[in-house]
């Protein structure tokens, strides 16, 4: 926990720049977030409003500190290392930016379903922070000729989409665990990109192996 009440504080500026890398906010959102309604989208505790029961100690209140963030490098976020942060993709874990001052659970949550709210509820006073990073990316892609200039999995929807730099008349994809064991084994045709759902991967890191049109690519992929 940063528990940070603004960007002002002193602990925050040494996380930002007081190393010999500096970091940033993925999102952008410095400024003084405890009982902002400006900030309620990023609000991560409490998830249980004044009068709830605590539990293991947690706090009550409701949402309206960010106390829980991730900071990244510059290359992330310009993925010049072969990893990129993923636009709009970070974000407060069942945050709906309608729980300003109340519980995760309060009334219908549109951010995830009634029963994870509950979850999230009895789990602690802070929600978790989450946020998508692409892996493969421009260093590993130019070793492979340009094969792939564009990969990326949602691990929400599980679905994997990667961009060609041209059309292929055939593409066989092969999903491989850090076991060595194939979990997927796709073959897709006439296209230069394909998208579609990987219901069976579960959280880790996989590689993926493509062979379009006789030329080899490989990329990694990480599944939260």
């Amino acid at each position: 926990y940063m528990n940070f009440y603004t960007s002002s504080e002193t602990a925050y500026s040494n996380f930002i720049s007081a190393g010999n890398m500096n970091l940033y906010d993925p999102i952008g959102q410095a400024g003084n977030w405890h009982n902002s309604y400006s900030y309620r989208h990023v609000h991560t505790q409490s998830t249980r409003a004044v009068g709830d029961q605590t539990y293991g100690g947690g706090s009550t209140g409701g949402l309206d500190d960010r106390f829980d963030m991730i900071f990244v490098s510059n290359d992330i976020l310009n993925g010049s290392q072969g990893a990129k942060y993923i636009v709009n993709s970070y974000k407060a874990f069942g945050q709906d930016g309608n729980k300003f001052n109340d519980a995760i659970n309060d009334g219908t949550n549109t951010s995830v379903p009634q029963d994870v709210a509950q979850s999230l509820f009895f789990m602690s006073d802070h929600l978790p922070v989450i946020m998508e990073i692409q892996v493969g990316g421009p260093v590993s892609i130019q070793q492979q000729e340009d094969l792939i200039t564009n990969l990326v999995f949602n691990s929400e929807s599980k679905v994997l989409t990667i961009d060609f730099e041209k059309e292929h008349q055939f593409i066989d994809l092969q999903v491989v665990n850090l076991s060595g064991q194939q979990v997927i084994h796709k073959q897709f045709y006439n296209t230069s990109t394909l998208s579609d759902y990987f219901y069976e991967l579960r959280a880790g890191m996989y590689l993926i192996n493509i062979i379009a049109d006789g030329k080899p690519v490989s990329a990694k992929v990480l599944v939260y």
